[in-house]
């Protein structure tokens, strides 16, 4: 009797695990993301939900044994290297393409996203941009932003932050904030 009551424990156990597991993998829908816009709004941005590089690196998210195995070090806008915090999850996970940006007028960009939440209101959440690199690794950097209501957040990009974006042509994006 003790076997079985153990059985059904840890069966019990592994299955949370695995709930808790499903519940920290973001979404690439694009129903879930509503919408990007920008200041200033000359710059164009373009949600693609089915590219297939950010299926990719979303599957292999969902593998690795933690987000932040997963993301590694993360680049911050002074330049410093750090990895995510064991306390995050990835809320949003999709690929964009940003053009129009004019580094001489535009400057610094703040992308307003419209999100299914919940977040509160001037909740910290970093925006994470990922890049392809030459040898197909991916460079993640770090911007922090806040949410300014509970299904928007707003994070501000630096000029160089924007001019290496637009240049890399497409990049993914992840939404990340502290688990509840």
């Amino acid at each position: 009797m003790k076997k079985l009551v153990s059985i059904i424990l840890v069966l019990a156990l592994c299955l949370s695990a695995v709930a808790a597991v499903a519940e920290a993998i973001p979404s690439i829908e694009s129903g879930d993301l509503v919408s990007i816009t920008t200041n200033p709004e000359s710059v164009t941005i373009k949600i693609d939900a089915g590219n297939e590089w950010a299926q990719e690196e979303l599957a292999k998210l969902a593998a690795a044994p933690s987000i932040p195995d997963y993301f590694g070090d993360v680049i911050t806008p002074d330049g410093m290297v750090a990895p995510l915090e064991d306390n995050v999850g990835i809320d949003e996970f999709f690929a964009v393409e940003v053009s129009d940006y004019d580094e001489e007028e535009d400057g610094e960009v703040e992308f307003i996203l419209k999100v299914p939440g919940p977040y509160e209101e001037n909740e910290e959440v970093v925006l994470l941009v990922g890049v392809l690199e030459d040898d197909n690794t991916v460079a993640w950097y770090g911007f922090e932003g806040k949410a300014v209501a509970v299904d928007t957040i707003s994070v501000k990009l630096p000029q160089d932050a924007m001019t290496m974006i637009q240049d890399a042509g497409t990049v993914l994006f992840a939404v990340a904030s502290v688990i509840k």
